[in-house]
């Protein structure tokens, strides 16, 4: 919905022509500053997203990551019925808490 005012708002954006090309750009830069969490398949609830994204610099900061585990802690106590969101959030909250360095590595390219 927005592509037109990224593009106006970015030099590097604005010569791109093809729509195409321009949502690859996007895509790529935002994954580049992101750390990616993908849930396996099997545990993921119906309606809940299978990947989380998080800006890389604000996963780096353990307040931000004590503070989004709460939010899934939180989210475990409201829900407390449903096994299957309890493995789903447990195993959110163990990528936030135990597994984060490897999720804000930087990734290396091969030349």
């Amino acid at each position: 919905d927005n592509l037109l005012e990224i593009k106006n708002n970015s030099p590097i954006l604005q010569k791109e022509k093809k729509p195409e090309k321009l949502i690859a750009a996007i895509e790529n830069a935002i994954m580049h500053h992101s750390s990616v969490i993908v849930i396996p398949k099997e545990i993921v609830p119906k309606n809940k997203s299978d990947t989380i994204i998080i800006n890389k610099s604000d996963f780096k900061s353990p307040l931000f990551r004590s503070q989004l585990a709460e939010h899934f802690r939180y989210q475990i106590a409201v829900n407390n019925t449903s096994n299957t969101l309890h493995q789903y959030y447990n195993f959110i909250i163990n990528c936030i808490e135990v597994e984060y360095p490897k999720y804000i590595r930087k990734k290396t390219t091969k030349s």
